[in-house]
């Protein structure tokens, strides 16, 4: 009963009826007048594409791509020297900026490096982020990350904000100007697992020796239904989300960031 009931709410979801109506409807026009049959195939193998693109096994193999070599940390390193925890994004509900709610990403690194911290038996752990607009009101995403990092139990002498970065490249470079100061070089680094790809060769170009501490994983275990081969909206987020990180990664070597 679960799973047939799983499947039918699975089925009902708006993008899933949509892009089901959308192949049905190509197909059905697939025996159009010789001179439409062209636009009309054209029309039905993207639309076939786009049902693929969709799936979840196609979402979770995006994931996996970038995921894959960051299984979640065992333990702490004994040899760590600090923590630094990337921020992500942060939403803002009022023109003063005083009421703001870090986004899940955000929220999800933030617990996680707090509790690595615990674990760790206290080290110094970096928050790092500014805004991304500066006429965006309210606090930098490292003074959110930090305000929720003391309430998870963060000692306030322990925690180091880096609030002028708007990209993964300048969380790296204005991380290491704060730590190198201190001589600390061996870093764990969190972030979603499929951005630490991205972030790693970041943070290792910049100087610092990285051991990846990655949370928020998409690509978990897959247990396939037949809901696993149906369109899905949160699938091609994933789709869309690894798509941003490889072109991210293109991005960043090109210009010589990796």
């Amino acid at each position: 009963m679960g799973m047939f009931y799983r499947f039918v709410a699975d089925s009902a979801q708006p993008y899933t009826i949509l892009v089901v109506a959308l192949v049905v409807a190509a197909i059905a026009a697939w025996r159009a007048k010789p001179e439409r049959r062209l636009a009309v195939r054209l029309t039905v193998l993207l639309a076939g594409l786009l049902w693929a693109v969709s799936t979840p096994l196609v979402g979770y193999l995006a994931s996996w791509s970038l995921e894959r070599s960051y299984p979640p940390m065992q333990g702490f390193p004994e040899d760590a020297e600090a923590i630094v925890v990337l921020s992500g994004g942060l939403c803002v509900y009022d023109a003063d900026g005083k009421n703001v709610e870090l986004r899940t990403d955000t929220a999800l690194r933030t617990i996680h490096g707090a509790e690595l911290y615990h674990r760790a038996g206290r080290k110094p752990i970096v928050a790092t982020g500014g805004k991304v607009s500066p006429d965006t009101p309210g606090p930098t995403l490292a003074e959110a990350m930090g305000k929720l990092l003391l309430e998870l139990g963060v000692g306030p002498d322990d925690l180091v904000l880096e609030t002028k970065s708007r990209t993964t490249y300048e969380n790296a470079l204005y991380t290491h100007e704060i730590l190198a100061k201190r001589n600390v070089r061996r870093i764990v680094l969190v972030t979603s697992a499929t951005h630490m790809p991205r972030a790693l060769r970041c943070f290792r170009a910049v100087g610092f020796d990285v051991v990846p501490g990655a949370c928020n994983y998409r690509a978990g275990w897959l247990h396939v239904t037949p809901t696993t081969f149906l369109p899905s909206a949160q699938a091609m987020t994933d789709v869309e989300a690894a798509y941003h990180e490889w072109l991210g990664l293109a991005w960043y070597w090109f210009h010589g960031r990796l």
